[in-house]
Formats: structure tokens, sequence, C-alpha cells
């Protein structure tokens, strides 16, 4: 009979440590500008949409040679396609701006980064239903993330701006397999819609 009350005393003295005064209030006294990064409000939105902001239902059809693969994260259409599925195909939402966008494609590549007014002057193709900024890109594709460079590589990219932040549809495989893959991927691209 003794144990219970010194059980009940050891339980009160790991407890009583985490009832401490909580101040009313709280002095805030770091500030940060806004960047293209943050995330816009979105009132009335459902928890799903508050958390997974950019999820989306797209429609399309596969090209032929082309292999589905598990969506992720960052990847909502997710292909693999030529020997060994080395090709990949996939549709991202992103945030920042176009520019920083292509940007960060053509450094995986070595190239220079372009302006905002050679951003507009990029080639356009059919995409979601709208004329989408085409991007290409040949050399050593360093993918970074740990992983190893690529020579040889090379990059079709189409790039569009939404409400909510950027859409790419972007082809990265060996430099002769993309060009292989070039209008299965325009045709692709011509098809991807936003479903219901």
């Amino acid at each position: 009979m003794r144990q219970i009350p010194l059980m009940v005393l050891l339980l009160a003295s790991f407890l009583m440590p985490g009832c401490k005064n909580i101040p009313a209030e709280v002095e805030i006294d770091e500030t940060r500008e806004l960047n293209s990064m943050d995330e816009r409000s979105r009132l009335h939105a459902s928890g799903w949409q508050r958390f997974r902001p950019g999820e989306r239902h797209y429609v399309y059809e596969v090209p032929e040679g082309w292999l589905r693969r598990k969506s992720t994260q960052m990847r909502q259409v997710n292909f693999g396609f030529g020997p060994e599925g080395r090709g990949e195909v996939y549709v991202s939402e992103t945030r920042g701006d176009l520019t920083q966008n292509v940007n960060r494609w053509r450094g995986q590549f070595g190239l220079e980064p372009i302006s905002v007014g050679e951003m507009s002057s990029l080639p356009r193709v059919m995409a979601l239903g709208a004329e989408l900024a085409l991007v290409e890109a040949k050399g050593t594709f360093g993918p970074g993330m740990g992983k190893d460079s690529r020579p040889d590589y090379g990059l079709l990219g189409v790039i569009g701006g939404t409400r909510d932040g950027v859409i790419t549809i972007k082809m990265v495989g060996p430099a002769a397999l993309v060009e292989q893959e070039r209008e299965h991927f325009l045709q692709f691209c011509r098809g991807l819609a936003l479903g219901e």
C-alpha cells in the first residue's frame, strides 16, 4: 500500500516542471522580407489544400514506350523511358518565378543564367491549354542531391506560371534518347490537361 503514494509523488515530480507560467505577451524581435518562395495566403481553403497546395489531378495519354512510375511529393506525374528507364519525364509544381526555375535547370548543365527579357523570347509550345516556354539544354548534367554528373545528357523542359506557383514538364536523359523522344514529349505536352 505504501508504494501507491510513492508512485503518485514520483509522477507528480515529473509533471510539475511542465506547469510553468506562459507569458501573456511575446515580443517578436526578428523580421525578414517576403520573397518569391513564400506561399500566398489561401482564404477558405480546406485542410488538404493548405497542406498540399499544389495537388492537382492531371489528364494525359501515355506515349508508347513510356513506363509509369510512382508519383512522389515532387513529381505529380512520373515516367521513365528508354533502355533501363534511363530517361525521365515528370510534371512538377514548385515555387519561385519562371526565370529562377529556368536558370536552375540551366545551372544543372553548367550554362549561364538568362535574363527576364531572354526568358520572354524562348520558343513556346502548347501545354495545359496555354502557350508555355520551352527550354532546351545539352551537356554534362549535374542533378544535385549528391548524385553523380552525367555527361552527354539533354533536357527538354516546358514551364509556365499559375496563380499558385509554377508548373513544369521536364524530360531529362541521354541526349540522343531525349532527341529521339522529342515528338513524343511535345505530343504529351499538347495533350496534358488539368482534370476536374
